[in-house]
């Protein structure tokens, strides 16, 4: 990617390709950190399949912090000799960062017995991996398609405020990621009777703690965006409330999502994902126009809901488990998070 990227930065068709502002080191340090970063992802997906859950968060944050050592050893240095790191300096510290984090993850795998040879051809992955990517694609436009809509009818102001909004109510997704990523190769290398208990328990808990999440942003949300974004921002709060049930109601989507791809079903997640992208796009060419940011709000909470009520009742389906199942908190799961909390204070 690198070598490509520095080689278009000298070409006629750097200005349509890459950001005319950026020189080719620049770009190619770009290009580089976007490589490291896919490797990374490969060796910590690889540690989790293996069960090396725990090794895998530990030695991302290992790399996390030495990242953070090396920009604040960088600000404290230009701040002794009075020079301010420029954008560049900090962008290579990055980059050093991911590469050594990349590192530790390697580290990881090479402590682990690992097959020579892998007896899986790569037509065989290509068919698994491919509804994914489509899966993937089609739920980043999902996310990403309405900032643009936004744009078109209503410009960039409420763009702000929109995009605002969505990084706040996206901070409850935190903890349905973290389960999904520990679920998926659960389900993957168990029997399946458990997988479904597992991901019906796991989808209520996260609910729950979403919801508790959810009612304490909604609290804090007008004097957080005063405190920490200023008075110009404020505007964004009503947006941020409109977005948080559709936030909730997709953790359950995000948890189910990884039940569905350790049984293998992989084209589910791509018609969930479907179905929400046309909701989305449906809804924000009637709202957006009206309502602006408040508007795309909206739509997304409808279209996040729509997802939700699909991929549970797909769940119900393959798991042979009613909804209760997967929505309502049973008194043995405040147990759980009890003796969970009991653990993590210990």
């Amino acid at each position: 990617i690198a070598p490509t990227s520095v080689a278009i930065s000298v070409t006629p068709l750097a200005p349509a390709l890459l950001p005319v502002d950026r020189s080719p080191l620049a770009n190619g340090m770009i290009a580089t950190l976007v490589g490291a970063m896919s490797a990374l992802a490969y060796c910590r997906s690889t540690l989790v399949g293996l069960q090396q859950i725990v090794s895998a968060n530990w030695r991302n944050v290992w790399g996390t912090t030495a990242t953070l050592a090396l920009l604040l050893a960088a600000l404290a240095l230009g701040s002794l000799l009075h020079y301010a790191p420029t954008p560049l300096l900090i962008l290579g510290l990055t980059v050093a960062g991911t590469i050594l984090t990349c590192v530790f993850m390697i580290q990881g795998l090479l402590r682990i017995d690992l097959p020579r040879r892998s007896s899986t051809g790569l037509r065989v992955v290509i068919g698994y991996a491919a509804p994914l990517y489509a899966g993937n694609l089609v739920q980043f436009l999902n996310y990403s398609l309405d900032v643009f809509l936004v744009a078109a009818f209503v410009g960039a102001r409420e763009v702000g405020l929109y995009a605002l909004a969505v990084a706040l109510s996206q901070l409850l997704w935190i903890v349905s990621n973290s389960v999904a990523f520990a679920l998926l190769p659960r389900v993957a290398s168990g029997p399946p009777i458990e997988g479904a208990a597992d991901a019906a328990r796991l989808t209520r808990i996260t609910l729950l703690i979403s919801v508790a999440g959810a009612a304490t942003l909604a609290l804090i949300a007008s004097p957080l965006v005063h405190i920490v974004y200023g008075q110009a921002y404020a505007e964004a709060v009503p947006a941020l409330l409109a977005l948080l049930p559709g936030v909730v109601a997709f953790t359950a989507v995000k948890v189910l999502a990884a039940y569905m791809v350790g049984l293998g079903r992989l084209r589910v997640n791509l018609i969930v994902s479907l179905i929400g992208l046309c909701a989305t796009l449906s809804m924000d060419l009637i709202l957006i126009p009206r309502l602006g940011a408040v508007g795309a709000a909206i739509a997304s909470t409808a279209s996040y809901s729509l997802s939700a009520i699909v991929t549970v009742r797909w769940a119900m389906k393959l798991a042979g488990l009613p909804a209760r199942e997967f929505i309502l908190v049973q008194r043995k799961d405040l147990v759980v998070a009890r003796n969970a909390l009991r653990r993590i204070a210990r």
